[in-house]
């Protein structure tokens, strides 16, 4: 399992508020917390990206994004969750440079090859939550593209 919280927020304290530290240890799944990951440049595209080192080390990503509104991109889902995987430093220069256009290289960069999207409750108005609407549906795919095109149908 991989994860890397936001800029601010401490990925270890995310992880065992959502229960995932007792799936580690239950089932004996390493946990990697990409904010203490060193980043390495990639060619994403045409755009030179800092990613997390551990993420070129893997064989199959599969991507857990929950559905959820945003302030600038309009929705998170598989594109944007893939931040997540990138050092702090890159996550500030990706708002620098607005936010739509490094997303769309970084995922030049990283394959994600199956896409769990959990849609069962999220807030669709913003990010931060406070407006939930109960969905109950989990969406799967393999093109990120194609999924984040239908979540915003």
């Amino acid at each position: 399992m991989m994860e890397g919280s936001w800029v601010g927020d401490k990925t270890r304290e995310a992880f065992e508020v959502c229960g995932y530290d007792r799936l580690e240890e239950e089932y004996q799944v390493p946990f990697w917390d990409m904010q203490k990951d060193k980043g390495i440049p990639v060619d994403c595209g045409g755009m030179e990206l800092n990613i997390c080192e551990r993420v070129k080390e893997i064989d199959f990503l599969i991507n857990v994004p929950v559905l959820k509104g945003h302030c600038q991109t309009k929705i998170t889902c598989a594109l944007k969750n893939m931040k997540g995987l990138i050092p702090n430093k890159e996550k500030r220069r990706f708002h620098s440079l607005g936010l739509h256009k490094p997303i769309a290289h970084l995922n030049m960069g990283i394959r994600q090859d199956f896409i769990v999207v959990d849609n069962i409750c999220g807030d669709l108005d913003f990010e931060d939550g406070g407006n939930p609407v109960v969905m109950n549906r989990v969406l799967a795919a393999c093109d990120p593209v194609l999924v984040d095109a239908y979540v915003c149908r």
